[in-house]
């Protein structure tokens, strides 16, 4: 875990424009609404890895909704299973932690 707490570096390549990379930081309110999304839409689904992938689909939408990304990436303004899935089905994902230091302002002391 990160010094930033719940903030992540997230990695995507869209297979629709030769797996160019994208990248998008989220914040820990990106996590947070995911979770409570995720409580409200989400079945279990029969693997932990479906649910942990989905999840993180959803914790990009979030972080991309928040910056007013969505239409740049092609996502759509409501987040559905079957929006995540064809999320999934265009984009690949890797959600990194922050490395110390990433950040502009990492390390110098709070005003």
């Amino acid at each position: 875990m990160s010094n930033y707490g719940l903030a992540f570096d997230i990695e995507m390549h869209d297979s629709e424009d030769g797996f160019a990379e994208r990248r998008v930081l989220t914040m820990p309110g990106d996590y947070i609404r995911m979770s409570e999304w995720a409580d409200r839409n989400m079945a279990e689904a029969e693997s932990d890895a479906v649910n942990t992938l989905r999840r993180n689909y959803a914790t990009a939408w979030h972080a991309l909704k928040r910056r007013g990304k969505l239409e740049e990436f092609g996502l759509p303004d409501e987040l559905t299973v079957e929006a995540i899935d064809a999320m999934a089905d265009r984009y690949t994902v890797y959600v990194h932690d922050l490395e110390e230091g990433a950040l502009p302002l990492a390390g110098e002391p709070a005003r």
